[in-house]
C-alpha cells in the first residue's frame, strides 16, 4: 500500500528526496529541515513520519510508551491458507495474531497494544506457527511500533496550527481496538490536502476531528471491554472470526 500511494503521488508531480531528517526548527516564517546532507526550507510543514514523529517531537508533546503499541510478523509460503482469521490475546491486556493470505505468500503476525504487555510476543508467534502451519517457510521477517491512545487526554493536543500539521500515525490516528491505522491515514491524508489548498492548516483540526474523531474517542472507551475473555468469545463466534482464544 505505501509504495503504490508513493508511485501515485511521485506521478503527480511530487519529488521525493531519499535523506533523513535529523532536526525541525522555526525561523521566522520558515521551517528549517536539516537532513544528514543538507538543510531547507518550508513555510508550510506537514509530518507524515510515524509513531516517533521528529516533527511531532520539536513541535507538539511526543506520544507516550502507554500510548503506543507494538507488532511483530513473518511472511512465509507453504501453508494453504484460504481465509483470514484473528485469535485475539486476552491474556495480554489486547492484542490478536493474524493470519492473512496474500498472492505469493501469508502474512503471519502478532500485535499487543500494551508494550509493558509484549514480552515474549515473538516466541508466543512462533509457538503459534508451529503448532498450526508446521510446514510453513519463514521468508521475511519484520517488527513495528504503533499508536494505541488508551488517554482520550493525548487526542486533546493539537495536531495542526498556523503551518503545520500532523497525519497518520504521527497524529496517532489508529483505531485503539485493533491497531488498525490505513484508514485514517489515507482519511487524515486527504483532509490535509483540503486544508493546504484552502491555505488554511488550522482547519485540518476541525476536519479530522468532524470526520473521524468520534470513532477514535469511542475505540478508547470501547477497547477496555472488548478485550475481555467472555465478550471477545461471543464476538468471535458472532463473526467467525476465530476458533483460539
Amino acid at each position: 500500500m505505501g509504495y503504490f500511494l508513493l508511485n501515485m503521488a511521485l506521478n503527480k508531480g511530487a519529488e521525493l528526496i531519499k535523506e533523513k531528517v535529523i532536526d525541525i526548527k522555526k525561523d521566522a516564517n520558515f521551517w528549517v529541515i536539516k537532513t544528514v546532507k543538507r538543510m531547507y526550507s518550508a513555510k508550510k510543514l506537514i509530518g507524515a513520519d510515524g509513531v516517533n514523529s521528529v516533527v511531532r517531537r520539536k513541535i507538539n508533546e511526543p506520544l507516550k510508551n502507554v500510548d503506543k503499541g507494538i507488532c511483530y510478523g513473518y511472511f512465509v509460503k507453504g501453508p494453504e491458507v484460504e481465509d483470514i482469521s484473528f485469535h485475539f490475546l486476552s491474556h495480554r491486556g489486547g492484542g490478536y495474531i493474524w493470519v492473512i493470505p496474500r498472492k505469493h505468500d501469508v502474512n503471519i503476525g502478532i500485535g499487543c497494544t500494551e508494550i509493558s504487555h509484549s514480552g515474549g510476543i515473538r516466541k508466543e508467534l512462533d509457538m503459534f506457527i508451529l503448532k498450526h502451519y508446521p510446514k510453513a517457510k519463514i521468508i521475511s521477517k519484520w517488527t513495528a511500533l504503533i499508536p494505541n491512545i488508551k488517554n482520550i487526554k493525548t487526542f486533546s493536543n493539537p495536531v495542526a496550527g498556523d503551518n503545520w500539521l500532523l497525519i497518520g500515525d504521527a497524529a496517532g490516528h489508529v483505531n485503539p481496538v485493533n491497531g488498525e491505522g490505513i484508514l485514517y491515514a489515507l482519511l487524515g491524508g486527504e483532509l490535509a490536502a483540503q486544508a493546504v489548498t484552502e491555505n488554511d492548516l488550522l482547519l485540518f483540526e476541525k476536519l479530522w476531528r468532524e470526520t473521524y474523531g468520534l470513532n477514535l474517542l469511542l475505540g478508547i472507551k470501547f477497547r477496555k471491554w472488548i478485550y475481555k475473555k467472555p465478550i471477545l468469545e461471543l464476538f468471535c463466534e458472532y463473526l467467525k472470526l476465530s476458533q483460539f482464544i
